[in-house]
């Protein structure tokens, strides 16, 4: 809350962008040279002292206007307007004026999508805004039985992860199996994998030793000591609470799981369905670069971010490190941005605190027989968006060919 208010009372200015490099801070695109662009003075999270300007194209300021989380009255308040031409000045009025009207009535047939199985939603240029029904419906499925409250959850919830010994938990991205350091059996790719992290003999740093899900599962004594446990899926994660002695009541575990599932199943589906091309171009329809997020050649972390987005809808920007990189996990909602370099965002919420979006999916995509399949008997918030640029086409993998010298002279010697 308290940097939520800091964000609206920072000093905003107007001014033309003095070179290309820029980039609005909602959008994510780059402001071209000469462009209006509206500045707002933030604290410099890089250095921890001081304040720096956070740069806005006029339509990125725009739509934080109509969204409430950026105050512009008059176009006079803003510093730097005095100084500009009067053609620019108008530019500035028309802006300021349309961020403030009231949402015009639209009758439903025009400006109805299909959000969860048919409600209307009036989607934005960027992002479109879930209905108060389907939100409602959401928030009442994520507040049954305390999931957005500081109850019972937080117990197992808000523990921090160990830096060594039995420390990490994930999804093996190898393509060679390797060997359980407790039992020798193979570890292949897509395997759930435990991490036991110690000091190397070979080297300054730690290393990390592997075990299989059922060897390192007898070695966790807290579920929230793994780090990458809220990126585990409903199954994994009671399995393991089951042995830890952290599992709520049955009630709670039901609305746990009701939240969960779902973003599980679809996750599966993605990472068969759709390859890491694919995926970056769907973010980037969405304005969210995965680079950004650092997960770009990590197709099962984006897979994990549109499942969530795809079910519930995108998150709003972070109001901490002002980047789209919010996502729901088991319960919670967490940041996976950067404050910059490499200072990862430690945001955390509650599922009810985050405002969601329909994502934008292109027509091609929503035509694909295993997407219309799932959204027979799944809710979603999507939204077909005949404009978007399509996916490219899944590459289909050809045969090596046979460059055998020896073989190919055999054959020839056969043939005479």
């Amino acid at each position: 809350a308290y940097l939520r208010r800091q964000e609206m009372s920072g000093a905003l200015s107007v001014d033309k962008a003095k070179s290309g490099r820029s980039k609005c801070r909602h959008t994510q695109q780059k402001i071209p040279k000469g462009e209006l662009r509206i500045g707002k003075e933030v604290p410099n999270t890089y250095t921890g002292f001081g304040t720096t300007t956070a740069w806005y194209s006029m339509e990125g300021a725009e739509e934080l206007v109509r969204q409430g989380r950026m105050s512009i009255r008059r176009s006079a308040d803003l510093a730097g307007y005095a100084r500009l031409s009067t053609a620019n000045k108008m530019l500035v009025d028309q802006m300021v004026s349309r961020a403030n009207a009231p949402a015009a009535p639209q009758s439903p047939k025009a400006s109805s999508v299909v959000v969860n199985g048919g409600a209307g939603v009036n989607p934005s240029p960027a992002k479109a805004r879930i209905s108060e029904k389907d939100a409602q419906a959401v928030l009442n499925k994520m507040k049954s039985s305390g999931l957005t409250s500081r109850g019972t959850i937080a117990k197992w919830m808000e523990g921090e992860s160990l830096e060594q010994g039995v420390s990490r938990i994930e999804y093996a991205r190898v393509k060679k199996p390797s060997d359980c350091m407790v039992c020798r059996g193979n570890i292949r790719r897509g395997d759930i994998r435990i991490g036991d992290a110690q000091p190397s003999k070979f080297y300054y740093g730690m290393q990390t030793r592997w075990m299989c899900m059922r060897c390192g599962i007898r070695r966790v004594s807290k579920y929230s000591q793994l780090k990458g446990w809220d990126r585990m899926g409903y199954d994994v994660s009671r399995e393991i609470r089951t042995k830890t002695l952290e599992l709520m009541s049955p009630e709670e575990e039901a609305a746990l799981e009701a939240v969960m599932q779902p973003v599980s199943d679809l996750w599966d589906v993605l990472i068969m369905e759709l390859n890491e091309q694919q995926m970056i171009a769907l973010l980037k329809i969405n304005h969210i670069k995965a680079e950004d997020m650092r997960i770009e050649k990590a197709p099962i972390n984006m897979g994990l971010f549109l499942a969530d987005a795809m079910c519930n809808g995108l998150c709003e920007d972070c109001v901490v490190c002002q980047n789209p990189s919010l996502v729901g996990l088991s319960g919670r909602v967490v940041c996976w941005g950067f404050m910059g370099g490499l200072t990862k965002c430690v945001a955390r919420s509650d599922l009810s605190s985050v405002q969601r979006y329909a994502l934008r999916i292109p027509q091609n995509l929503a035509d694909a027989d295993w997407l219309k399949e799932w959204m027979k008997s799944h809710e979603h918030c999507m939204h077909v968006d005949p404009s978007a640029p399509a996916l490219p086409e899944s590459k289909k993998r050809t045969p090596k060919k046979n460059n055998n010298k020896k073989n190919n002279k055999k054959n020839n010697n056969d043939d005479k």
